[in-house]
């Protein structure tokens, strides 16, 4: 059970890892989006 609970919890970090990428990339492109012309982007 102890390597079923191994592979759960890393499980758990790749979602998590994936869900703040995720989060992040959005909020880059609502940055990107908001930033003034000027901003070069």
């Amino acid at each position: 059970m102890a390597l079923q609970s191994g592979l759960s919890a890393a499980d758990g970090e790749i979602t998590v890892t994936k869900a703040s990428h995720n989060a992040f990339t959005t909020m880059n492109r609502v940055a990107s989006r908001r930033s003034p012309p000027w901003n070069g982007s």
